[in-house]
């Protein structure tokens, strides 16, 4: 890895680009052993094999998935404090605009002296809960606009 990052939230990957095939061809040969619904196994230094759960399976597929497109990762757990500024990142705003949110009550904080610190699993429960109203106000705004006759689409609400 051409940037690996220690903090005390995790770790943060960044492949370098001689890399990059590489992690294609892993990429390959874990998306053909899921679609044969194939299990995966790795091997410890000692020879002895260890069979993965299917979910961290998915796990590293999407991470083979994503390093191989030349994208970094970060690993952390969902109980990790941020800042405010790491928590504006995350969800890719500014820091004034996540502290509004954060007065007005939309994401929960706690209070380490005068510095807010958010929780992961809080952002991501914000950020589902903020995708879920966006996609109820598109499907409104296009059934009202269809009713209205501003465009001829035929609405067909997403099976979710």
């Amino acid at each position: 890895m051409r940037n690996t990052l220690d903090d005390s939230n995790g770790r943060t990957f960044v492949p370098s680009e001689a890399e990059g095939a590489q992690f294609a061809r892993i990429k390959e040969q874990l998306e053909q052993q899921s679609a044969n619904g194939a299990t995966m196994r790795i091997v410890a230094g000692d020879g002895e094999e260890l069979e993965l759960p299917g979910s961290l399976f998915e796990v590293v597929r999407h991470i083979a998935m994503t390093l191989s497109e030349g994208r970094g990762i970060s690993v952390m757990p969902h109980d990790t404090q941020l800042t405010t500024q790491e928590a504006a990142d995350f969800l890719g705003i500014s820091r004034p605009t996540l502290v509004k949110h954060l007065s007005e009550g939309e994401i929960p904080f706690s209070a380490v002296g005068r510095h807010r610190r958010v929780l992961l699993t809080d952002l991501l429960r914000y950020q589902e809960d903020a995708r879920v109203k966006r996609r109820a106000l598109l499907r409104r705004t296009a059934r009202e606009g269809q009713q209205d006759g501003l465009f001829d689409v035929t609405y067909e609400p997403e099976s979710e």
